[in-house]
């Protein structure tokens, strides 16, 4: 008998891990000043064709413009799940058009400015669209009050 109780136990314990695993999986998490999930500032092309595939969308108008999940109809360059900058073959801005991603405070695309700003504070860089937070390493697009849009990049000093 102790020993049934042992497996219930066990098997509540980890049906309650993976539940709250779900709830906030680390790899959709956004990092202001560091990345979104497992696409990191600072990796290479290679680093993230390797970790992600073959991108859907690249461009090399300003920088390279690498795009994964690329939404249909969304404009050029297209709306997508996760979206890497590279300059020099380094990653210096990742983004996200989707509201998969989220920070820890729960702000993502789809958010209200208001609790976006409630978060993140108005001392930004105000450029409409864009909200944009230099000491913080994120930024935001925002249209008709709500996120459309999130990245992370640097931080300044």
């Amino acid at each position: 008998m102790a020993r049934l109780r042992m497996v219930l136990v066990l098997a509540c314990v980890l049906t309650l891990a993976a539940f709250a695993a779900a709830q906030v999986p680390l790899n959709m998490t956004v990092h202001p000043g560091e990345g979104i999930g497992t696409a990191s500032l600072g990796m290479t092309e290679a680093d993230l064709v390797r970790t992600f595939g073959k991108p859907e969308y690249r461009s090399d108008d300003q920088g390279v413009l690498l795009e994964w999940g690329v939404l249909p109809n969304t404009g050029d360059p297209p709306d997508a799940l996760l979206w890497a900058l590279l300059d020099e073959d380094e990653t210096i801005r990742v983004g996200t058009d989707v509201d998969r991603f989220r920070t820890v405070e729960g702000v993502k695309v789809g958010s209200k400015h208001d609790d976006m700003m409630q978060v993140y504070g108005r001392e930004a860089i105000v450029d409409p669209p864009f909200i944009v937070y230099p000491q913080r390493g994120i930024g935001f697009a925002v249209v008709n009050a709500n996120v459309i849009s999130m990245f992370v990049f640097p931080t300044e000093d």
